[in-house]
């Protein structure tokens, strides 16, 4: 039997997992995720009404002359939304400029909303076209609190799109391979997912909409590793030398041979997380922690399709060969293949006499 994928091994894995699941879970449950500025609520200079009406090089002039007001009161402006309804007559349509998302006085918010206002009262037709008319007709400004929800919905979709992608995965590797494979592949993608988000927690990276990319980096990589390891399983196992091999010496054969591919994986993925890196200082994006993410998903994955899952399955295979191993010492036959049986052998003696 192969010390490498014993039950004390198992065990071992699965105590390792799970401490380090509680502990995340533990954290998170108390502190949360470390948020950035992606998911923090939003302080919001709403101007609506009939901007647009403007033409798009008006719209866009007005657009600067807004942000450019802000700036000048001590404001960063992080980004500018623009939506349109479908009815022009009502206000609906709202052009919204979203500020820095720290705390501010609600007396210093007021004074720029009314700030705001008055210079857009101040613009002229020289200025912009059309302007003075649009803005007698109705263009106002509020600042709000915005609660950023984009993070919890997508979230939210991605965790069920995760779903079916591994349901998907199991199907196929119980049909192709074995229905124990395809359970090691559904395990080690829950786990290696989870897992992962567990040290991001533990570790405290700040995280926003990047730890969804995270999360399905993460999955992929699994399903990679564990379809690479239990493909060389199933080529293996198939070979007549293989099948007098006891479960867990299979599997350790078949890990060992599988070692190569999975390191060489793992350096092409986790390269490909540090590009990621790399590009977000080039554009001025902060991805520094998706890549950090990213990289411990790969460390996750790796030990999961070495260690974790081919224990699982090794444990599941010497079971199931146990099983088949007790099955042909009975020989089982139907009351009419008995029947036939002593049909032939009365047959048998009556021809020799």
């Amino acid at each position: 039997m192969s010390k490498a994928f014993s039950k004390k091994h198992l065990f071992l894995c699965l105590a390792i997992s799970l401490a380090l699941l509680v502990a995340g879970a533990f954290v998170f449950g108390f502190l949360g995720f470390s948020e950035d500025s992606t998911v923090r609520d939003e302080t919001v200079v709403r101007v609506n009404g009939f901007v647009s009406q403007l033409s798009e090089e008006d719209r866009g002039e007005f657009i600067d002359f807004c942000e450019n007001y802000i700036e000048s009161e001590g404001y960063g402006v992080i980004t500018v939304r623009y939506a349109r309804d479908t009815s022009w007559t009502d206000g609906a349509c709202e052009f919204v400029i979203a500020a820095s998302a720290d705390a501010y006085e609600q007396a210093e918010l007021d004074a720029l909303s009314e700030g705001l206002d008055t210079a857009i009262g101040t613009l002229t037709s020289d200025q912009i076209p059309d302007i003075e008319t649009w803005v007698d007709l109705g263009i106002h400004v509020t600042v709000v609190e915005s609660e950023n929800t984009f993070f919890a919905d997508y979230a939210w979709r991605a965790a069920v799109a995760g779903a079916a992608v591994l349901v998907i995965a199991f199907a196929y590797a119980a049909i192709r391979f074995r229905p124990g494979m395809g359970l090691g592949i559904l395990v080690g993608g829950v786990h290696d997912v989870l897992l992962t988000l567990a040290l991001i927690a533990l570790f405290r990276l700040p995280v926003g909409v990047t730890l969804i990319a995270v999360a399905a980096f993460s999955l992929l990589t699994s399903l990679l590793f564990n379809f690479a390891v239990f493909g060389r399983m199933r080529s293996n196992f198939r070979s007549e030398d293989w099948k007098e091999l006891p479960a867990r010496e299979a599997v350790a054969r078949s890990v060992k041979e599988s070692r190569r591919t999975v390191f060489t994986g793992a350096i092409v993925l986790a390269a490909v997380a540090i590009l990621i890196g790399v590009v977000g200082v080039v554009l001025g994006l902060d991805l520094a922690y998706a890549m950090i993410g990213g990289l411990l998903a790969v460390i996750v994955s790796a030990y999961s399709s070495l260690l974790f899952v081919p224990a699982l399955f090794a444990a599941i295979k010497a079971r199931t060969d146990k099983r088949r191993a007790e099955r042909a010492k009975y020989d089982y036959v139907s009351d009419r293949e008995r029947k036939k049986r002593e049909k032939a052998e009365k047959q048998a003696v009556g021809a020799e006499e």
